[in-house]
């Protein structure tokens, strides 16, 4: 098994997008490159890439949406993770983060986020560390305080709202 195998975490319609832009003179390099994992996988199909990835000798990378990495897997063949986009809720990232943190992973695992500066994701960091800390205020000593801060954010929300315009001007 070869070690310090990646993971890049996608949200769905961007693995679609990567998906459709393989032009077919590069897709055998891509398929042998690239391993999917997908929600919309038939189960059969997900765990002989999840088996592949995990077992061949060969160099690959596993592009996988957020979405399929919180659909019960063990992913303890990999021990490095970028995180392209961030996704809005932050129990979504750690949930597929720790597919990877699982019993019988033997090696240190490096999350890496891409962020850049003056865009959307910088401004969903934000959002994240938010919601971040509203759970925290929530639970504390093992009781969870229902409040307005613990209301799950909308999309109609202001802030989002706010977000996304700021991005388009």
């Amino acid at each position: 098994m070869m070690n310090h195998r990646p993971i890049l975490l996608l949200p769905p319609t961007d693995v679609q997008v990567i998906e459709c832009k393989q032009s077919e003179a590069k897709r055998d390099f891509y398929e042998a490159l690239f391993k999917r994992s997908k929600v919309q996988s038939d189960q059969k199909n997900r765990e002989y890439v999840l088996k592949e990835f995990s077992d061949s000798k060969e160099k690959m990378v596993l592009l996988m949406s957020l979405n399929a990495g919180g659909v019960g897997l063990n992913l303890t063949a990999a021990s490095n993770i970028f995180l392209m986009n961030p996704w809005w809720n932050p129990a979504v990232e750690e949930q597929a983060i720790m597919r990877i943190h699982r019993i019988g992973q033997k090696r240190v695992v490096r999350v890496r986020r891409f962020i850049f500066k003056d865009t959307v994701e910088e401004r969903m960091q934000e959002v994240q560390a938010r919601k971040e800390r509203m759970i925290a205020r929530a639970l504390t000593n093992g009781e969870v305080r229902v409040t307005p801060a613990v209301l799950p954010l909308s999309q109609n929300d202001p802030e989002i709202t706010d977000m996304v315009s700021s991005t388009e001007a």
